[in-house]
């Protein structure tokens, strides 16, 4: 959803406008599918007015701001890859080795 509210300064004046958005997304097999509407109503219009050293100048028009749009992922490969093995820091290695050996400064 998008909002602009009324705009007012010394040399211009603009009106209130919004569009409302609406997205569907459905995941399927090895893949997602999503729609999109922007602007359902049609409702990005604009109109001003300017008044700049007595010259009056006023507006409107209308964005083409209505779009659809469709999107396809698709995921290659296989899905059922093994998890990254559990790795230990060489700190850890390190200590497992000293202490399985039995050495160190406070054996005797």
């Amino acid at each position: 959803m998008f909002f602009n509210g009324r705009n007012r300064s010394k040399s211009e004046r603009s009106n209130v406008n919004g569009n409302l958005k609406f997205t569907y997304s459905r995941r399927i097999e090895k893949g997602n599918i999503k729609a999109s509407v922007s602007d359902i109503f049609w409702s990005m219009k604009w109109k001003g007015t300017s008044n700049f050293a007595g010259q009056v100048m006023r507006a409107n028009g209308q964005f083409e701001s209505r779009q659809f749009k469709l999107f396809f992922t698709y995921r290659f490969g296989n899905n059922q890859v093994k998890a990254a093995r559990q790795r230990k820091t060489a700190a850890e290695e390190e200590r497992k080795r000293v202490g399985s050996q039995g050495g160190g400064l406070n054996s005797q």
